[in-house]
């Protein structure tokens, strides 16, 4: 795992625990006045996000240093001066309440909006369109909800082409895909996130393993062979 010359303000144990640390970030933020970057090797980075590509977050370190953060690297973001809706949405989502997530992006008036950063807009239409799909695939059968989330999903990946959650939205468009029966498609979009860094590779086999699954299951229930 890559180190970086960086302000730390925390280490945690890893994957295990990745959701309760997004929940701890607000407090880091505000005290350290800086975005925080959670990576999987238990880091949360106090920096300055100067850009966005689907290779990561480029950033800026309190000496004027930039470097990028890999996509592979990074857990999650927060920005200094988010609004808290934002910043609950996003732990929500982390959680799986992709519809309380929504509820809670629907709290940003349009002043806040309007006072909201290029990367803050960002996050927010990903925020949104990421728990509208979730929320669709726990409603797998309903076939007219998950097009419309792939759409949104889609929508988001055409206006951000250089989002660090490109790949993210590679996997969630496949997994709605896959949840309408629609398993070549998606494996076309599993495909191009396994375009991405390694750790891209095995989300896209797990990913595909798990449509296999499915519609191996689907088969037999049917009576197929």
């Amino acid at each position: 795992m890559k180190t970086y010359a960086l302000p730390r303000l925390h280490r945690e144990p890893a994957w295990h625990v990745a959701t309760a640390a997004i929940l701890l970030l607000g407090s880091a933020a505000v005290v350290n006045g800086a975005d925080v970057i959670r990576t999987i090797d238990g880091d949360r980075l106090a920096v300055t996000v100067t850009g966005s590509s689907r290779d990561g977050l480029t950033i800026e370190d309190r000496e004027g240093t930039q470097q990028l953060v890999s996509v592979a690297e990074i857990i999650d973001v927060q920005f200094e001066g988010e609004p808290q809706e934002l910043r609950t949405a996003r732990n929500l989502l982390a959680r799986g309440r992709g519809g309380d997530a929504l509820a809670e992006l629907a709290k940003i008036d349009a002043d806040t909006a309007g006072r909201l950063t290029d990367l803050m807009k960002a996050d927010q239409a990903f925020l949104a369109a990421a728990s509208t799909a979730e929320t669709a695939l726990l409603d797998s059968g309903n076939g007219p909800r998950l097009r419309e989330a792939g759409r949104e999903v889609l929508a988001f990946a055409t206006a951000h082409p250089q989002s660090f959650r490109y790949y993210r939205t590679r996997e969630l468009i496949g997994d709605l895909l896959a949840a309408s029966g629609d398993t070549a498609k998606a494996s076309e979009y599993y495909d191009q996130l396994a375009a991405g860094p390694a750790a891209m590779k095995i989300r896209a086999a797990t990913a595909r393993g798990r449509m296999l699954l499915a519609a191996g299951d689907s088969c037999w229930s049917g009576g197929g062979v």
